[in-house]
């Protein structure tokens, strides 16, 4: 799974201006992860997640779970229900992305 080369990053930024969750992982702005789909985190809000560092990425038919050093998980569904647009995340980096729909 691509996204699994997320394992290792720090979140340096999170943005939720936009409708949307928007982790950023380095201080240029340009790699991260918009998220569109309905999303958990386990403990806290979501601008707890900066500093945090991903351990783990798994995806499912039904969600795909980002987990963090700290034992914090981000959970993001899959279910159709949990779609608010037609993709559920992009990864970008670098002038590149990935469309998870």
């Amino acid at each position: 799974m691509l996204l699994r080369v997320l394992q290792g990053m720090t979140v340096k930024k999170v943005e939720t201006d936009n409708d949307y969750l928007t982790l950023l992982f380095n201080d240029d702005d340009d790699t991260g992860i918009h998220v569109y789909n309905n999303y958990t985190i386990s403990e806290g809000q979501a601008h707890d997640l900066t500093g945090k560092t991903i351990k783990d990425v798994a995806k499912t038919k039904e969600d795909l779970r980002i987990t963090f050093t700290d034992g914090t998980c981000l959970l993001i569904g899959y279910r159709e229900s949990e779609y608010t647009g037609p993709e559920s995340l992009i990864y970008f980096a670098g002038g590149n992305c990935y469309v998870d729909q």
